[in-house]
């Protein structure tokens, strides 16, 4: 196959371009940004299309909006090529989608459209490749060249060539050793050792000037150390000073975390004593709301009851019973007006000697009401202090010491009144209580006819009187629970007014108990918040304000001294630094290349004895080889040492048979005893191995019709000398092969 011609109207940043091919090597010879790649690519995109059409988006953008023409207008080209014997002309435009594409194929001796290739086929009918595996082998980009193997199309093409075992470690070896006598050769110019000779004989003469420069720099240097010094004590004080006050204002900070916790704890304290005293007050804990409920509608029912005794009327009430007991009466009282005096005088001996006794007992109570309390303060005294108080435990002595004086005087008292109680009472008046008695009995006998006139008024006050009392004494058991056996009792017939009120007085102390809880609750969340917010708030850190006001004071005084001190000092030393800066500079250049060159010297003696040890030990593994190799994958291996040797020049050493190649088409380089990938080697002999093994597989695959070769760049990793033989390389491929050959560089151009 050959191209004859190319016209890109628009591809990337080529625009209105044209040019004619022949057969052999056709150079393309432009500055770097000129659009080589472009045109390499375009040739592939116009017989392939563009890569990135049926996948995702990668580092690189889909080669269709990379190659999207820089000054717009019509977006492709047109390619005229020779395949068989037949002349093609190529027509691709590109559109935003491979379905605004279009693809016209004409034959060009009648300018009539051809159905020979679709653009789907084009390529892989025309090379037997995919666009993958066409990439890897007569599409040669200098960013890919290195041979990473190839895919099943090129197995199956490739299908003919012979199978053969492995040439055990020999070819890894060599091929290690080949490229370390490359790259450390001492006499071609990309050498290791070449280049380290080179290397220390110009350090040689740098380091030469420096004990110069040395002596001219050593006393301002010092001068620059003391500056150093200098500045950094001055500043270490200073850091000592905001150290300091850093602490001061932390300390204080705990001080004022410590006053606003000690509020808190106040609070809390306050509201938990509130609280208790209105439980103790309730009897120490809280009745049942349903308890006051029932209590009320008790006491409703109550007043109800009352309302209706009051109004009761005893219709039995008549004059002659009256007068009849109004006479007896008068005798009664006349008989009780002696008898009350009689009365009254042992009734005021009884009442004097009575007030006697109940006074005695009261001092008796009184007294041991003192010593009881006494004891009480003696229990707190110790509960809660040990007996350290020694207020409590006077107190308490003295009290206790009143209360038994008191007590004996009582006992006393009580023992006399007693005895003299008794004496009135035994008072005898009975012959007078008998004519009460009979004028009463006349009285009852009036009575009794009054009797039967009042029976349906008492029996109706009677049950009235059962029903108030059943009544009074369900409200009195429920005030007994509601009030800890501390509230009011009622009677029937008697006001309700105190009962309810206690009621209300208790509800009320029950939403106040509740609320005063709630309260405290609060208070001790906020207590343990802040506490943990700012732990140790709870210690007293002793912090003295007026004192550390007076340090803070001292310490700004004399921080500002420093800091002008500080200033004064790093001016003279950036003055100082300043003029020494270059001088500096130079004497650590010349002590670095002074280090430096010891280690060249040391590194070059090592290299140049290794040197020589891998020279010897490649002449006898290249013997061993040669030994081995005769005969084996004869058609694809020779036809590969047979580029690798051009491409290495006359005077390298042939290293072409150091490469094995197994039935896969995957290539190994034997190195040190072992076959390694070829990615392991370096730069320029990858590409090397590249660019051999593409043209060894296309020998074997195509017997008649040769595809074109398209190279970009593919020598920018080689030296110089490699390149002169890259070029016997180009002339022996352009014998069976048309060649497009791109690059930047007049020496590596092919005429």
């Amino acid at each position: 196959m050959i191209i004859k011609k190319i016209r890109i109207e628009n591809f990337g940043k080529l625009s209105d371009f044209e040019m004619d091919f022949k057969s052999g090597v056709n150079t393309v010879l432009e500055n770097n940004g000129w659009g080589k790649s472009t045109l390499a690519s375009f040739v592939r995109v116009m017989f392939y299309g563009f890569d990135g059409d049926s996948k995702k988006k990668g580092v690189r953008e889909k080669e269709r909006s990379f190659f999207k023409p820089w000054n717009g207008g019509a977006y492709g080209g047109s390619i005229e090529f020779k395949a068989g014997d037949k002349d093609y002309v190529l027509l691709r435009t590109f559109g935003a989608t491979v379905k605004s594409d279009s693809f016209d194929l004409r034959d060009a001796a009648t300018a009539l459209v051809s159905d020979d290739f679709t653009a789907e086929n084009l390529g892989y009918s025309l090379f037997g490749l995919d666009s993958e595996s066409y990439k890897k082998t007569s599409y040669i980009d200098h960013t890919g060249i290195k041979y990473e193997g190839v895919g099943s199309d090129v197995s199956s093409k490739a299908g003919n060539l012979p199978q053969g075992e492995d040439i055990a470690a020999y070819d890894g070896a060599a091929a290690l050793i080949n490229n370390y006598l490359n790259t450390h050769s001492p006499t071609r110019a990309t050498g290791s050792l070449n280049r380290k000779k080179k290397e220390i004989s110009e350090m040689t003469v740098f380091v030469s000037g420096g004990d110069k420069v040395d002596e001219n720099i050593t006393f301002q240097k010092t001068r620059l150390d003391e500056l150093s010094e200098k500045e950094l004590r001055l500043k270490s004080t200073r850091k000592e000073l905001d150290d300091e006050v850093k602490a001061i204002n932390k300390d204080r900070e705990r001080a004022v975390n410590h006053r606003l916790y000690l509020d808190k704890v106040a609070l809390k304290d306050s509201r938990k004593k509130d609280a208790d005293e209105l439980l103790f007050k309730l009897g120490g804990s809280i009745p049942d709301d349903e308890l006051c409920t029932r209590a009320e509608r008790k006491l409703s029912e109550l007043d109800s009851l009352n309302a209706k005794a009051a109004n009761l009327v005893d219709r039995s009430d008549d004059e002659r019973f009256d007068r009849t007991c109004a006479e007896c009466r008068e005798k009664i009282e006349r008989t009780y007006d002696l008898l009350d005096e009689k009365y009254a005088e042992k009734e005021e001996a009884i009442s004097v000697f009575s007030k006697a006794l109940s006074a005695a007992k009261r001092l008796t109570v009184i007294s041991i009401v003192m010593m009881a309390v006494a004891a009480a303060l003696f229990g707190t005294a110790y509960y809660f202090y040990k007996f350290k108080n020694l207020y409590y435990i006077g107190g308490a002595g003295v009290l206790f010491i009143i209360g038994l004086v008191l007590l004996i005087i009582g006992l006393s008292k009580k023992s006399r009144a007693s005895l003299n109680l008794e004496t009135a009472k035994n008072m005898d008046f009975s012959y007078m209580e008998k004519d009460i008695e009979n004028a009463k009995d006349r009285i009852r006998k009036t009575e009794d006819e009054k009797l039967y006139l009042q029976k349906a008024y008492i029996e109706e006050k009677e049950a009235l009187s059962e029903k108030g009392s059943f009544i009074c004494d369900d409200i009195n058991s429920l005030l007994e629970k509601i009030g800890k056996d501390k509230g009011p009792r009622v009677y029937y017939r008697e006001s309700t007014a105190g009962a309810r009120s206690f009621i209300s007085d208790i509800k009320v102390d029950c939403a106040t108990y509740r609320r005063m809880d709630k309260d405290y609750d609060a208070a001790k969340r906020s207590c343990d918040e802040f506490l943990s917010v700012h732990p140790g708030a709870d210690e007293d850190p002793h912090f003295d304000e007026n004192a550390a006001g007076e340090r803070l004071s001292e310490i700004e005084k004399r921080g500002a001294q420093l800091l002008d001190e500080i200033n004064e000092t790093s001016a003279e030393r950036t003055s100082c630094k300043a003029g020494l800066s270059d001088l500096y500079e130079k004497s650590e250049e010349i002590n670095a290349a002074k280090e430096t060159l010891l280690v060249a010297k040391e590194e070059y003696e090592s290299g140049k004895e290794k040197y020589l040890v891998a020279e010897k030990t490649l002449d006898y593994l290249t013997e061993a080889k040669d030994r081995l190799i005769a005969g084996y994958m004869e058609p694809l291996r020779c036809s590969f040492e047979r580029y690798y040797d051009i491409l290495k020049g006359d005077d390298a050493p042939k290293e072409g048979d150091s490469f094995i190649i197994d039935a896969n088409l995957n290539l190994q380089k034997k190195e040190l005893g072992a076959y390694r990938s070829i990615e392991s080697l370096s730069d320029g002999i990858s590409d090397m191995t590249g660019l051999c093994m593409r043209a060894a597989l296309l020998d074997v695959m195509y017997d008649v019709e040769k595809p074109v070769i398209i190279m970009d760049d593919p020598f920018s990793n080689l030296d110089e000398e490699n390149v002169k033989w890259g070029y016997r390389f180009l002339e022996s491929l352009a014998q069976e092969y048309q060649i497009i050959y791109l690059t930047c560089h007049p020496g590596r151009a092919v005429n």
